[in-house]
């Protein structure tokens, strides 16, 4: 957008507060199907998460200030709604923070447990043997 658009409309940032509440919700079941370890349900859950992510791109210019609000009746009422947008956003930012540790922790935990996997395995064990045959 550029700074000779029109403020988005009432209609428009419910929208975005709708569409915030609905990534905090969805960043809620990310957490709950990554602590199950439900991955398959989790990469489904990806596609929703990404849909709502580029609905909420179009406010970016007007949370950020990009975009000024104009003197009207309803200012107030609109900057609450932005604040309001931002306070959600601010707590989604958080989650997905939250998560994205969840699944390196996760990761890490997965390496680990091939690692050990393959020090256990019968082939290792028969090439560590051989070795210090030598």
């Amino acid at each position: 957008m550029t700074s000779t658009q029109q403020n988005p409309s009432s209609d428009l940032l419910r929208d975005g507060m709708h569409k915030a509440n609905a990534l905090s919700a969805l960043l809620q079941e990310e957490l709950a199907l990554l602590t199950a370890g439900d991955l398959d349900s989790f990469e489904a859950l990806q596609s929703r998460k990404a849909e709502v992510l580029e609905s909420l791109s179009a406010l970016m210019p007007t949370l950020s200030g990009e975009v000024p609000i104009e003197d009207g009746s309803d200012v107030d009422a609109t900057v609450a709604l932005i604040d309001d947008i931002k306070e959600v956003l601010a707590t989604c930012r958080d989650a997905h923070l939250k998560n994205a540790i969840l699944i390196d922790r996760k990761i890490e935990a997965t390496r680990s447990e091939e690692h050990t996997s393959e020090l256990q395995s019968p082939m290792y064990l028969v090439c560590r043997l051989l070795l210090e045959k030598k």
